[in-house]
């Protein structure tokens, strides 16, 4: 179970860009084995429209990261979130982020007989996602996703540091369409491919996902 507050200041440097700066408090409660934790993120960033169709987002600084239990390792971090958003056209729209920082969840893993625990899970995420509108009921979409993980950091439930730094690579694809039924319910359909690549146990995989649902917005 994952908190967060934040608070935000804001300076207009000209009728185009934004300057920020942030700071971000989260508590993470942990189940089981996985430790509680605490991150503290201090973050400056800009904010710039390049023309009334595309803006784009920045912001950097440092991730603080507390973790509690047997040996949990505390932790100062480079911390990035980036966004980009265009209307290319009437037609065709573009969107793309990237995220740099240490995340809480996912970080107790099987090691051979071992149950470990990373202090340190460093994750990267890309993505980048299109959406073309062929009529106003019909639309087309599609993107691509990567994220690399690094695990390090880890120790044994009783707090005793297990040895190693491990590696883990997903990418994944998808395609879709939806379809305006009436004015507030769409259908849509899509396929996704994911492939992992993972030095760790039982994580190595290739995914096909075919979905099909209705949407509705009010």
């Amino acid at each position: 179970f994952i908190w967060t507050v934040y608070s935000d200041f804001r300076y207009v440097l000209s009728p185009q860009t934004v300057a920020t700066l942030s700071y971000r408090y989260s508590e993470t409660e942990g189940d089981g084995v996985s430790s509680d934790s605490t991150n503290h993120y201090i973050l400056a960033g800009v904010e710039h429209r390049f023309s009334p169709t595309m803006i784009g987002i920045v912001r950097a600084g440092a991730q603080l990261r507390e973790v509690d239990g047997p040996g949990g390792e505390d932790s100062t971090s480079p911390y990035v979130e980036a966004m980009l958003r265009a209307q290319v056209n009437e037609q065709f729209s573009l969107r793309g982020f990237l995220r740099y920082g240490i995340e809480d969840w996912d970080t107790v893993q099987w090691m051979g007989p071992w149950l470990v625990e990373f202090d340190e899970r460093t994750v990267l995420r890309i993505g980048l996602s299109g959406e073309y509108a062929v009529s106003d009921r019909l639309s087309l979409f599609g993107g691509v996703d990567y994220i690399m993980g690094d695990y390090d950091e880890g120790r044994l439930t009783d707090g005793t540091p297990f040895p190693g730094s491990y590696d883990e690579d997903i990418v994944n694809l998808y395609v879709g369409m939806s379809m305006r039924l009436n004015e507030w319910l769409y259908a849509q359909a899509s396929y996704n491919y994911t492939d992992s690549s993972s030095d760790l146990q039982r994580r190595d995989y290739d995914r096909n996902r075919v979905s099909v649902g209705m949407r509705a917005e009010f």
